[in-house]
């Protein structure tokens, strides 16, 4: 495992340095100790050893003792910074009494303080105060707008008053903030079906099973007998609408060999980069296609423009065999692959029946290759494309289409590296026959669509061009959004240490490091102006999020696969020098587990939950004393590391081109042409 290189508290040049070196390694007794030692001194560094005392002990999971240091730093301070801390501290420690006068003179200093409404809104819901709650939350929302928790509150206050219109208005606008807001989107679906609209509730839980498919939530729909409504809603369109001349445009002519490269790319594929694997499934082509046996064979069976064509496996004996039918024309049997080959520069598209996220794909430059698993029982598709139609395609699908001209480019050189370095060197999908998946776990590859014809400019322009290491391609790395400061290359928990790719702390003007816990607190709390913030035109949910996780649905999905038993806390045991968390401590009544892979922390409570593993985790206890709830407040989207692709857009919106902005995420680099 890939820890980044902390110094030795007895190394660090100061007892403040000591602290913060004790909070990243995780040794929180230890670095609360130094932090109460550094509190009662009467120096001007008193009131900041007091915040972190406190931040410390809200991480560790005892809010009251932080409120009791919360306190003390605000008899030095009554700034609303202090005074919202000191309030959440006892309302998280079920003591809403005792937060109630902190928020209140909050919200008497400043009238622009949404945390201290936020909380007010929290004690009068918890009261059944729903109308109070309501317009505390509304106060909160005129100063934050877009965050989706704000919009999920006002969806529970008004559905507790019966408002079942407003509630759904509101749960939608946080599904449409924060789309992996499943509480939201939990909420909608639910909302949507007792109000009587079925389809609409369907529809919600279709996406809600999509991400999460062992959901409780799910079964019980399941259960409530609209499986038929689901089955209607996730079969593919049988017939395909003609191609816009402009899509056609978007294909790029390979110049070089090198542009000419051939890339085989598993499609449909999950988180893990397994491909979809199909027992049915139809594919047809925006011009005329052939139906082959081998890549250079004869045409067996020849397809008009939209013309389906179904594919599926049968059992003859102990041989699993495939069989294609173009329309209504015979059937074409293969014990082998078959292939789609469109004429006159044709795209492909398929879409299956039978796999629950099925939906009509993208349009496919080059050929498919249709490759029977017989162990399995099922096929694949794999699409046969080139170096050059690929790029385009990648860029299209993970930079967002209107980002300035010199932020797509530096999403091709990246691209285009990556595919190389994925087919030459790492060779990470060979085993199972093709070079890369089309899922996040290489790159998202969607293949064409009608905005595509600008990322081919992009491409186009940066021809040929990769970041080397040598004379080869460089094995890039990049994420949505950093959150305002990038991992190191080496500190990802299961990476190569030997990446090289610096920590940067991702903002216009120098700002230090959030290297204490109140720091790293403020930071996820707050919204610095960094290049990857929603100011240059960023979904919000990417910069900053929050979760409230109920202890009772952890201890659910936990269940399972950790046998933890009763849930009882959740640790954090240490972080990079970004603040990412690199180890993870489950403690249940049963056992403990120690999560350490980044996927593996960020799936805690269901796949793809958090977006990243820059986070903080508090607990939030009933009046009675137990547990009730975790609550996550994170930053970024991805695993930080090398480019920031939010953060490329904002740097090309303020003037940089793409030589200048891939120099400032991965440091000294070499642009040019590999060698064969």
């Amino acid at each position: 495992m890939a820890f980044c290189c902390l110094p030795s508290p007895s190394l660090a040049t100061s007892p403040s340095k000591r602290a913060q070196t004790l909070y990243f390694q995780g040794r929180y007794p230890e670095a609360l100790k130094a932090y109460e030692r550094l509190s009662r001194r009467r120096d001007e560094g008193r009131l900041e050893a007091l915040l972190d005392a406190g931040a410390l002990s809200e991480e560790m999971g005892r809010p009251a003792v932080a409120a009791g240091f919360y306190e003390m730093a605000a008899s030095i301070s009554r700034s609303t910074d202090v005074l919202d801390a000191a309030g959440w501290a006892w309302y998280r420690a079920g003591k809403p009494g005792r937060a109630r006068p902190y928020f209140e003179e909050s919200l008497h200093a400043t009238e622009g303080d949404a945390l201290a409404y936020i909380g007010m809104g929290r004690i009068c819901l918890d009261d059944g105060r729903f109308r109070a709650a309501i317009g505390f939350f509304k106060e909160a929302a005129r100063i934050k707008p877009r965050w989706a928790l704000l919009f999920y509150e006002l969806g529970e206050a008004n559905e507790r008053l019966d408002r079942s219109s407003r509630a759904i208005g509101y749960f939608a606008k946080a599904v449409a903030a924060d789309a992996y807001f499943l509480e939201a989107r939990e909420a909608l679906a639910r909302a949507y079906l007792r109000s009587g609209a079925g389809l609409l509730g369907a529809l919600q839980l279709r996406e809600l099973l999509r991400m999460e498919p062992r959901s409780k939530t799910g079964e019980a729909f399941e259960k409530a007998r609209i499986g038929a409504l689901l089955s209607s809603l996730i079969r593919a369109p049988r017939s395909f609408s003609r191609v816009p001349a402009f899509v056609r445009d978007a294909i790029v002519r390979a110049r070089s060999p090198q542009e000419g490269a051939v890339l085989r790319i598993g499609l449909g594929a999950d988180s893990h980069g397994r491909p979809t694997l199909l027992r049915y499934a139809e594919a047809s082509a925006t011009t005329a296609y052939e139906v082959r046996r081998r890549l250079d064979g004869p045409a067996l069976a020849v397809g008009r423009a939209r013309e389906p064509c179904q594919i599926a496996l049968r059992r003859l004996g102990r041989k699993t065999l495939m069989v294609a039918r173009v329309g209504a024309g015979p059937n074409v049997w293969s014990s082998g692959p078959l292939y789609l080959k469109p004429r006159n520069n044709g795209f492909l598209y398929w879409s299956s029946r039978l796999f629950r996220a099925a939906a009509t794909r993208g349009l496919y430059p080059g050929m498919i290759e249709i490759r029977v698993l017989p162990r399995a029982r099922r096929f694949e598709f794999v699409d046969i494309v080139d170096l050059a139609n690929y790029v385009a395609a990648v860029t299209a699908s993970e930079m967002p289409i209107d980002a300035p001209m010199e932020a797509l480019k530096v999403q091709a050189v990246l691209a285009r590296s990556y595919a190389l370095f994925l087919k030459g060197r790492s060779r990470r999908h060979a085993a199972a026959g093709f070079d890369l998946c089309d899922s996040p776990h290489c790159q998202v590859y969607g293949g064409f669509r009608p905005w595509t014809f600008r990322a081919s400019r992009a491409a186009a322009a940066t021809r040929e061009l990769v970041v080397l290491r040598g004379h080869a391609a460089a094995p890039v790395v990049y994420s949505a959004d950093c959150g305002g400061m990038t991992e190191g290359g080496g500190d990802v928990p299961g990476w190569n240490r030997s990446l090289t790719w610096p920590s940067i702390v991702d903002v216009a003007a120098a700002s230090p490091r959030p290297d204490s816990p109140w720091k790293l607190k403020r930071w996820l709390e707050t919204w610095p102006d960094a290049y990857c913030s929603p100011a240059y035109g960023i979904a919000p949910s990417h910069f900053r999020w929050v979760r409230v996780l109920s202890r009772r649905s952890l201890e659910d999905r936990l269940a399972e696969k950790y046998h933890l038993g009763r849930l009882r806390r959740i640790l954090v045991l240490r972080r990079s020098r970004s603040g990412r968390v690199q180890a993870l401590l489950l403690a249940g009544s049963r056992r403990r587990k120690v999560l350490r892979d980044e996927m593996q922390i960020r799936a805690l409570g269901g796949a793809d939950r958090l977006r990243s593993s820059l986070f903080r985790v508090t607990p939030e206890y009933a009046r009675g004393g137990d547990v009730e709830s975790f609550v996550i407040t994170g930053a970024g989207w991805g695993h930080g590391a090398g480019v920031c692709q939010s953060g490329a857009i904002g740097r090309a919106t303020a003037g940089e081109d793409f030589r200048g902005i891939l120099g400032d995420y991965l440091g000294k680099i070499v642009i040019g042409r590999p060698r064969n």
